[in-house]
């Protein structure tokens, strides 16, 4: 089918995790990942890839927001309820793309989500 699955064997860091986004190829089309990961990431975003010609060459612009420059589509969220300011923060960090909270029987083997093309998936049920 032509994809891929991408796994850093590293810890978690919010630079190391921008810069797979950014430069594995192929690139990523969707991440999944906790609440805390992602509220991480937006900091790191705003707070310092904004200020940095690193990341600012690969499209994160002075306001921390990443609208070019990753191939994301969607991102989903698991383990833990996503507040819907956090929620939005994401969506917005990576220029608008959709955020769809799952449901998990385990930490990230999702079986549940908002259908793909649902108007407001972080109000919703993930289910």
């Amino acid at each position: 089918s032509g994809g891929s699955v991408c796994c850093d064997g590293e810890p978690y860091s919010p630079s190391q995790m921008v810069d797979a986004l950014a430069m594995s190829r192929p690139q990523p089309t969707w991440y999944s990942s906790v609440p805390t990961i992602h509220n991480a990431t937006v900091s790191f975003l705003k707070d310092v890839a904004s200020l940095e010609q690193k990341y600012l060459s690969v499209g994160v612009d002075a306001n921390g927001i990443w609208a070019t420059g990753h191939s994301l589509r969607m991102i989903r969220s698991g383990a833990a309820a996503l507040l819907g300011p956090d929620g939005r923060a994401l969506s917005t960090a990576y220029g608008g793309i959709p955020i769809f909270p799952t449901y998990s029987m385990s930490e990230q083997m999702p079986i549940s989500q908002p259908p793909a093309g649902k108007e407001d998936t972080l109000i919703d049920r993930p289910g």
